[in-house]
C-alpha cells in the first residue's frame, strides 16, 4: 500500500506551539471539574491507519498525508515527507 513518512521540526517554537501541534495530531485527554470527568479528544490520526515511529515522525496512508501536513504547516512547523510502500498489516488504527 502507498504510504508516506511524515516528520516535522519545531526548532525555535515555544512549548505551547509544540503542544498544540502534538494535540492536533495525536489527540489528548481533557480533564474537567478537578479531574472528576475525563474526555478523550481525538486528533487527526483518530480515524486513520498509522504507525508512530518517534514523537515527531509518523507513517500514514498517502491519501491522508495531505491533511496531516497541512495541519502541521498551519501551526508553523517545518514538514518533510517521503513516499514509501508498506504492508497494510504493519499499520494500525487508533482505537476509541
Amino acid at each position: 500500500m502507498k504510504a508516506e513518512i511524515i516528520t516535522y521540526e519545531t526548532k525555535g517554537m515555544s512549548n505551547s506551539k509544540r503542544s498544540i501541534i502534538s494535540k492536533t495530531i495525536f489527540g489528548y485527554i481533557d480533564r474537567t471539574k478537578g479531574s472528576q470527568y475525563t474526555y478523550q479528544r481525538k486528533g487527526i490520526l483518530g480515524s486513520m491507519l498509522y504507525l508512530i515511529i518517534t514523537k515527531k515522525t509518523v507513517i500514514v496512508i498517502s491519501a491522508d498525508a495531505t491533511k496531516i501536513k497541512k495541519a502541521i504547516k498551519d501551526c508553523g512547523a517545518t514538514v518533510k515527507s517521503w513516499k514509501i510502500d508498506i504492508k497494510e498489516k504493519e499499520m494500525k488504527k487508533r482505537c476509541g
